[in-house]
Order: structure tokens, then C-alpha cells, then sequence
């Protein structure tokens, strides 16, 4: 999530893609994605907590 983040992962336009994170990582896309999608979640759910 970190180096999505640094990277440009969450930037409109994106600066990279799920599919250079997934290979620099050595990864496939699908991985990559879920462990975005949990490192998401936990941060969401943190914040919710707040609302």
C-alpha cells in the first residue's frame, strides 16, 4: 500500500499501474490488489470509527 501510494497508484492520472507494481513486486496483479484492498480497508475502518 505504501509504495502504491508512493508511486502514483492513487493519483488521477495514475503514475503506474497495478501491473508494475505486481511486477516489480514479482507479484501477480491480483495479489497486488488484494493487498491494497486490505491495507484500504483497515484504514477506512480506523477512520469510520471517528465519523
Amino acid at each position: 500500500l505504501k509504495e502504491a501510494y508512493k508511486e502514483g497508484f492513487f493519483e488521477t492520472p495514475k503514475r503506474i499501474g497495478l501491473k508494475e507494481i505486481a511486477e516489480r513486486r514479482g507479484a501477480s496483479e491480483s495479489a497486488i490488489m488484494r493487498t491494497i484492498r486490505r491495507g484500504e480497508s483497515k484504514i477506512i475502518s480506523r477512520i469510520v470509527k471517528y465519523m
